[in-house]
């Protein structure tokens, strides 16, 4: 009996012990080990913060910053007081092309900006022109901008009218001429609308091509085929126009859109047939996504023209397609007519500050009719690009283009989404 009276005593007591145990380890620690772990977990988060530094650019971004804050480079990439070089810019065809330009701005109290250039090819275009535009008026809700250009492009191509026209039936003429140009544009919310009137007057001569490879344009097209070839006018034009831009940054959007339209009377000074309305419609849309590093950029611009009974629009007036600007599997001005429409899609990555990697997709055609606009009979084209950047705009871009007629290299300095109001001019 005693000896069952101790095993139960034994049992007890180690039941006792186990729970005893059992308790403590389920008890919060005491506060010197509290404070133990927690100066533990200070100290290593305080040897942590002695070792974090600031971000460090790679050598590729701080050879890119150098190089875009140099004065000298500054100098050729433009918008910049003072003496600088020009590179593009001329008349679409005209080759590799550069020249000086000389820019003055901020002029009484930051109201006038003054801008001359003169520019040449290796294929003997010229264009030299001269502008000025008030900025700042009226609190900077008033712009006006003034424009004179004279310019000679004596190798333009020309493949017949319509938009089945005959690849080869390559020629080329001489288009030379004058411009001066007035705008006035009302901005009542800051960059977000802007709506105006243009006026001008353009004087225009045509002549034959000065090309050695291919024919001139007045030696296989007569005047009833291609209107203009034979007798030119001089211009009296005059219209309104309005643009609602909400972009991040026009010289290389990443986010937001654009929408633009333009109503232009063109009257025939010389007293032909030749006066013409043209209505032009532009839209633009991006859409960013991955930290804004990849941009879905989107286009669609038609151009439609009106005339009157026993009226025509001049072959050399009448939009185009083809070329770094628009179609880019055809060649320079490959299509004429007097309508057109073009739709262009890209994809555009990032590779780095200075760079980025672009797949495109371009669809248009050119028609006779306004009321034949419609989504048949479009001319496609695809290829890959790259863009050269600053940080706010695209100074250079590289495309190579495919359609069923080829593949094209194009090199431009400028971006082919430049927003409605630059492709007024």
């Amino acid at each position: 009996m005693l000896r069952w009276r101790l095993q139960v005593v034994v049992v007890a007591l180690f039941a006792s012990v186990v729970a005893r145990g059992f308790s403590q380890a389920q008890e919060p620690a005491a506060p010197a080990e509290v404070d133990t772990r927690m100066g533990v977990m200070q100290q290593q988060q305080t040897s942590k913060n002695a070792q974090l530094k600031p971000e460090q650019k790679d050598r590729a971004e701080e050879i890119y910053d150098r190089a875009i804050d140099n004065p000298i480079v500054k100098r050729f990439l433009g918008n910049q007081n003072g003496l600088g070089i020009q590179f593009g810019t001329l008349y679409p065809g005209a080759g590799f092309s550069l020249g000086p330009d000389y820019t003055v701005r901020g002029l009484f109290n930051e109201n006038l900006d003054l801008h001359f250039a003169a520019i040449g090819s290796t294929k003997q275009y010229y264009e030299v022109r001269g502008g000025a535009s008030l900025r700042h008026l009226a609190g900077s809700r008033l712009r006006i901008d003034l424009n004179a250009r004279r310019m000679d492009a004596p190798q333009v191509h020309y493949y017949g009218p319509g938009n089945g026209s005959d690849s080869d039936a390559k020629t080329n003429y001489r288009l030379e001429g004058g411009l001066f140009d007035a705008r006035v544009s009302a901005i009542p919310f800051r960059r977000i609308l802007r709506v105006g009137g243009a006026v001008g007057y353009s004087m225009i001569n045509v002549g034959p091509g000065q090309s050695d490879e291919i024919l001139s344009s007045d030696l296989v097209f007569g005047p009833l085929v291609t209107p203009g070839i034979n007798r030119q006018t001089d211009y009296l034009y005059t219209g309104p126009f309005v643009e609602l831009d909400w972009r991040d940054q026009p010289g290389d959007p990443h986010r937001g859109g654009a929408v633009g339209a333009s109503y232009q009377w063109n009257f025939d000074r010389v007293g032909g047939p030749f006066s013409f309305r043209r209505a032009q419609f532009y839209v633009e849309q991006y859409l960013p996504f991955l930290n804004e590093k990849r941009v879905i950029a989107l286009r669609a611009r038609t151009t439609l023209t009106y005339t009157g009974q026993d009226q025509v629009v001049p072959f050399y007036v009448q939009p185009t397609l083809g070329g770094p600007n628009d179609l880019r599997g055809y060649s320079q001005f490959r299509f004429y007519d007097r309508n057109s429409l073009i739709l262009n899609a890209e994809y555009r990555r990032e590779l780095g500050p200075p760079l980025d990697l672009v797949l495109f997709t371009d669809w248009g055609k050119v028609f006779s009719k306004p009321g034949q606009m419609a989504f048949s009979g479009l001319h496609g084209s695809g290829g890959i690009g790259f863009r050269f950047k600053t940080r706010s705009s695209v100074i250079m871009r590289i495309d190579v283009g495919v359609s069923e007629e080829g593949v094209r290299f194009w090199w431009a300095f400028n971006d082919i989404f430049r927003g409605f109001l630059h492709n007024l001019y």
